[in-house]
């Protein structure tokens, strides 16, 4: 009995959060979803965006431009982390899977975007998206040490939204879906709450997710 509660609340924070390089039954060739802000390893090394030098990329992701993850060489050039949300309020976004190429991430963010927003590689005419690419991932894990994922699938999602759920995104708490990808990047250096808003919608989401499956819960136990 005690193993099958333990399976059930292991799947369910699964689903809240993504599967992680350290998650328990997590091996080399499992077949795993995850999701989050797409960075690039040249911003991540520098700790700064090339086109917003004062902003951080584990603080504020969601002002990252798609010009700087898109269009940049040097950017384009390294691989893709899926970054995890924060796990509690005010704490900073870290690190998660390597994507093992880049292409089907890119190929995605290249739909969300347009060089009216300043994209110039993207290939939508009406993208409007101009910073914050979040997104599911789904691949198979080809290293666990560094963390490398083999990307399979890749789908948008919008701010505050959480992947990987069984009936499609869900969204997060509405006080904070405003805060990340909404925003110019000059206006992150002024407003500081931005900056730390999104963090309080990753913190409520494992109640909404167990609140959605519950009866799968009960369904294990018995």
């Amino acid at each position: 009995m005690i193993g099958r509660v333990a399976l059930a609340f292991a799947f369910l924070a699964g689903l809240a959060q993504g599967q992680q390089p350290g998650d328990a039954g997590v091996e080399v060739g499992s077949e795993i979803c995850t999701y989050g802000y797409i960075m690039d390893q040249f911003c991540l090394d520098q700790d700064f965006f090339i086109d917003a030098p004062d902003l951080k990329p584990l603080v504020v992701p969601f002002n990252h431009s798609l010009h700087c993850l898109l269009d940049v060489p040097q950017c384009i050039e390294t691989p893709f982390h899926i970054l995890q949300d924060p796990a509690s309020e005010g704490a900073n976004y870290t690190d998660g899977w390597v994507a093992e190429a880049n292409d089907l991430l890119l190929q995605e963010g290249r739909t969300l975007g347009s060089a009216t927003v300043g994209c110039t590689t993207c290939t939508s005419t009406d993208g409007d998206l101009k910073q914050g690419f979040r997104a599911t991932v789904r691949g198979t894990v080809k290293s666990l040490d560094p963390p490398i994922l083999t990307v399979t699938s890749v789908d948008d999602l919008d701010a505050g939204e959480m992947g990987c759920m069984p009936d499609g995104p869900e969204a997060a708490d509405p006080a904070a879906s405003s805060a990340p990808g909404t925003t110019d990047a000059p206006a992150a250096t002024t407003d500081a709450p931005a900056a730390t808003a999104a963090p309080s919608a990753a913190v409520s989401r494992s109640g909404g997710v167990v609140a959605s499956v519950a009866l799968l819960v009960f369904g294990i136990m018995v």
